[in-house]
């Protein structure tokens, strides 16, 4: 897991968890938290497909754990 915070201080969010795959280094899930350091959104990838050495994201799912809305990106 990596926390990254913002540099500025009028980003939207005060952090991000990003949970990485140790194995192939790709990222599995990031959880967002909003000005009052409550989660906000949880984006999950998956359905990676390799291209020669590189992969890409088949799937995202990105969740708002406030207002309960969901949208997905193929």
């Amino acid at each position: 897991m990596i926390e990254a915070k913002p540099v500025s201080k009028y980003s939207g969010y005060t952090k991000l968890l990003m949970y990485i795959d140790a194995k192939t280094f790709l990222v599995q899930k990031i959880e967002y938290f909003d000005r009052k350091h409550e989660l906000l959104k949880v984006a999950t990838f998956d359905q990676y497909k390799k291209f020669g050495t590189l992969y890409r994201i088949g799937r995202i799912d990105m969740k708002n754990v406030q207002n309960d809305k969901e949208t997905i990106l193929l």
